[in-house]
């Protein structure tokens, strides 16, 4: 007899910790076995919760007990809500008759303590419900949604499952973690969200729970102004609106604001340049377009991050000027009109004469070096030059900003390195000094 209840006792335990540890609710497994959860005041604690009064077949056992534990409330096959409260250990009435009072409160005292145990690390799940609407209100099926990942080097695409009623989002760090393995070293995440044949929605790269160096609700914000914060162990909701496409275009000008006819862009929706060589990675690509008389490129519309690189045979001497920098690599911009001016910036050409001497001689056979300008990793210094017999270099084409410095090699030997963008002029003599390594340079006007 004492066995069979030892073994009713471990089986209503087994029932309540695997409630918790599935996401159900917590009081509904161990409303099953004995232990019955109440308010203080008698009221049901959770969605289908009785007032005690109400319980009939069941009988309370004297000094039930008070507890701080987590019980989870059914909510969409998910714990999505923490009730605290009292438990009020009751067994079913018949049993009276199969064991005696004392034995009846040991095994559901014991239930109760063992399930409290187990069950106290069980945590509400954070969740954001999305509901997809038109600019009318009405509802709109996502066709996909995915998470774009960003990590050091890396890039990852986690597809999620919509439905009608839109998308259910986990935000809890074991959630991702075990479906990444850079989570801990993440550096951001985009929501991804496309209903054809709307504009496809990009949120704003955001820190996911439980991310280094990142403590507190998670944001996500949408194009549009939307946001919302998401504390851990909670339950959130909002709609997000997709918006029909509309023509977008792009002026390719100078920084006169004169247009560029002819610049090739390559157009992409940004994900990631977070590497070694700032090479953009996992960008989802746009089309390729060259600019009409008046400079102008339609691309496709879409509330995302545009990364725009200049295409073929605008790449070592353009760039685009953005607030006052440039941006040798590409432009990462919001297109938040429907039309937008894009500077692009040709380095101006300044012709070299160079003329060099060697213990008053003209030197032949001297390397002219330089090293790129902006140049983001690999291979980005190289010879532009070498002297003539009489000492000379002529590059009509030289074009200052491009370089971010330049030097003589004679043999082994280094000599002037120097930025030729501090110039005063394009003709320019050297004379080298091989005793002592050093150069004098005098510029001509």
């Amino acid at each position: 007899m004492r066995a069979r209840h030892r073994w009713r006792t471990l089986h209503a335990v087994v029932r309540v910790v695997s409630g918790c540890a599935r996401g159900v609710d917590g009081g509904q497994s161990a409303r099953a076995h004995g232990a019955r959860p109440s308010h203080g005041n008698g009221e049901g604690g959770g969605d289908d919760w009785l007032p005690i009064a109400h319980r009939e077949g069941y009988t309370p056992i004297a000094g039930g007990g008070q507890a701080a534990l987590g019980v989870c409330s059914l909510r969409r096959g998910r714990c999505a809500a923490q009730w605290i409260g009292r438990y009020d250990l009751l067994i079913p009435s018949k049993e009276r008759t199969r064991m005696g009072t004392g034995r009846r409160k040991a095994n559901a005292a014991l239930t109760w303590v063992l399930s409290t145990a187990l069950c106290a690390g069980v945590h509400a799940a954070t969740t954001l419900d999305l509901r997809f609407v038109d600019t009318d209100g009405k509802p709109v099926r996502a066709a996909t949604a995915d998470l774009l990942l960003v990590a050091w080097g890396a890039t990852d695409r986690i597809p999620l499952e919509t439905s009608a009623d839109g998308l259910s989002l986990t935000l809890d760090a074991d959630w991702l973690r075990s479906r990444w393995n850079r989570f801990d070293d993440q550096e951001g995440v985009y929501l991804y969200l496309q209903a054809p044949p709307l504009a496809a929605i990009q949120s704003q790269r955001f820190a996911w729970l439980g991310a280094a160096g990142h403590a507190g609700a998670v944001t996500i914000a949408f194009p549009s102004g939307q946001e919302v914060a998401v504390e851990e162990g909670m339950n959130a909701n909002m709609a997000v609106v997709f918006r029909t496409r509309t023509p977008r275009r792009v002026r390719i000008v100078d920084p006169e604001g004169r247009p560029r006819p002819g610049t090739a862009i390559n157009a992409f929706m940004f994900w990631s340049q977070s590497n070694h060589c700032a090479v953009l990675a996992g960008g989802q690509p746009l089309g390729s377009f060259v600019a009409n008389t008046e400079g102008w490129i339609e691309v496709p519309d879409g509330d995302f991050e545009y990364a725009l690189e200049l295409g073929r045979g605008f790449t070592s001497d353009h760039v685009f000027l953005n607030e006052g920098r440039y941006e040798r690599e590409r432009l990462v911009t919001r297109l938040l009109q429907p039309d937008t001016d894009v500077v692009v910036h040709q380095f101006p050409a300044r012709p070299l004469a160079m003329r060099v001497w060697r213990s008053d001689e003209p030197a032949s056979g001297i390397w002219l070096h330089a090293h790129s300008a902006n140049c983001a990793c690999g291979a980005c210094s190289g010879p532009l030059a070498q002297t003539d017999e009489t000492g000379r270099i002529r590059l009509d084409e030289f074009r200052p900003e491009e370089w971010a410095w330049v030097w003589l090699v004679d043999g082994d030997t280094e000599y002037w390195r120097t930025a030729p963008t501090a110039w005063p002029s394009g003709n320019v003599e050297v004379k080298l000094s091989p005793a002592t390594g050093t150069a004098q340079t005098s510029f001509l006007r």
